[in-house]
């Protein structure tokens, strides 16, 4: 569901204003809108940074041309949760997942000190390229080893990071079991608001809450019932403390 419609929608039925589009985010907000604006964005990473991590992977395919070594990915996936099989060489005649260089960037380059020595063929290996000085922003960039010298299509896994909503029309990814939650949880701030004394940190404290409930109820019943430890314990020896039977069948701490 979009930002703006999740505000919208928890606004009008609380019988409060929608937030026009020319003034969200603006100091044109009312100060309901404002709050419900801020709580779904709080909402928003707390949900990210408690998420298990299933649900926070997600599959994505990166061409390969004939010649290009490097290759930049998705803007949303985490390169450090790339593991050393994280990518897979698609196609009948492929050998399936590609292996991390050993030692990385930096053992790479002590072997090929200039790129004319690597050599062209299916690529088995890959590497991901440090950030250049000159870059203000860290670029998330594979190398593959040998150099492609076909087309080739290749499929990774990771994490995703989604940036902090601001717009209208950005996406918040909250997963269903969230979504009535989280509006009945916004409920309550604008109850609280009316009343007066709701602060950021108000805000964040029922968003942050809201979220480890639902967290909670969505994990479901334990699949197993957790065993009892037992101990022996011999009658006459040294005594140890522990809960257990005796040789005579008594229970007991002995």
């Amino acid at each position: 569901m979009l930002y703006g419609e999740f505000c919208d929608r928890t606004l009008e039925f609380h019988g409060q204003q929608a937030i026009p589009p020319q003034n969200f985010g603006t100091d044109n907000e009312t100060k309901y809108q404002r709050q419900m604006r801020r709580f779904f964005e709080f909402c928003h990473e707390a949900v990210l940074s408690r998420m298990n991590e299933p649900w926070m992977q997600r599959r994505f395919q990166l061409p390969l041309s004939a010649g290009v070594a490097e290759y930049d990915l998705d803007d949303t996936a985490a390169v450090e949760n790339l593991v050393p099989f994280s990518i897979i060489l698609l196609g009948t005649d492929s050998p399936g997942r590609m292996k991390a260089y050993p030692g990385g960037y930096n053992a790479w380059r002590r072997i090929y000190t200039d790129d004319s020595l690597v050599s062209t063929a299916q690529p088995c290996w890959w590497l991901e390229v440090p950030t250049d000085s000159a870059s203000a922003v860290r670029t998330k960039r594979v190398r593959f080893d040998p150099i492609p010298d076909a087309a080739y299509v290749c499929e990774y896994q990771c994490k995703i990071n989604v940036p902090t909503p601001q717009n209208r029309e950005d996406i918040l990814v909250f997963p269903d079991d969230y979504i009535f939650a989280l509006q009945a949880a916004a409920g309550t701030l604008l109850e609280w608001s009316l009343k007066g004394g709701v602060t950021d940190g108000t805000i964040y404290e029922l968003a942050k809450q809201a979220v480890d409930s639902v967290k909670q109820w969505s994990t479901g019943p334990s699949e197993r019932k957790p065993g009892v430890r037992m101990d022996v314990r011999i009658a006459g020896r040294t005594p140890r403390r522990g809960y257990g039977t005796n040789t005579v069948g008594r229970q007991g701490w002995y």
